[in-house]
């Protein structure tokens, strides 16, 4: 897609505007040589952010080198970047948090959402209550998971399980009874 900019005394007006907008006020547009007041603009896209950074802001600046490349004024986007505060980054971190509570309850099927306090936490069925995330609850659930796929059993059902081979199903249950564990002892 074609894109212009408009320009005045010298400075970019506005946001870029399509070729077809354009091409309503001026419908023998040449995309070589735009209108008087009108330059091309190439839309350009962010690097890739690096941790704790952001786009400061962005501005449209006249680049030689796509001048040059078409033969005619090119504006394009330049990004600012730089780190992210410590408050930005509690406040990036607590948002984080909030949302993977938020998926915790909406899996665990609990009645209410967690605390709000900037911790983990994970739904306790034999106290029906929410409490703090063990540190050795992610570990277990990836045993889990990899023992759920070495088994070939990460589709499996709850009616699935009561017809499992005898030590398909031991070594199953071995794994959910080091979660419930874990889960049980942070209930207290």
């Amino acid at each position: 897609m074609n894109l212009f900019i408009q320009i005045e005394n010298g400075d970019p007006k506005d946001h870029p505007i399509s070729e077809e907008n354009l091409r309503y006020f001026f419908p023998d547009l040449d995309i070589n040589n735009p209108p008087e007041g009108f330059a091309r603009f190439v839309r350009q896209q962010p690097r890739p952010l690096e941790p704790f950074e952001k786009v400061e802001y962005v501005q449209y600046v006249l680049d030689e080198e796509l001048s040059a490349e078409h033969n005619t004024p090119v504006w394009t986007d330049k990004f600012a970047y730089r780190e992210l505060t410590e408050e930005e980054m509690v406040i990036m971190a607590d948002a984080e948090t909030a949302a993977m509570n938020k998926k915790i309850q909406e899996a665990m099927g609990a009645p209410y959402p967690a605390p709000e306090d900037g911790n983990l936490y994970i739904w306790s069925p034999f106290v029906n209550k929410w409490v703090l995330k063990p540190e050795e609850f992610d570990a277990l659930m990836c045993k889990f998971v990899a023992k759920l796929k070495e088994m070939s059993l990460s589709e499996l059902t709850p009616e699935e399980i009561e017809t499992m081979h005898p030590r398909e199903k031991e070594a199953f249950q071995t794994i959910v009874e080091e979660i419930n564990a874990c889960v049980k002892a942070a209930s207290r």
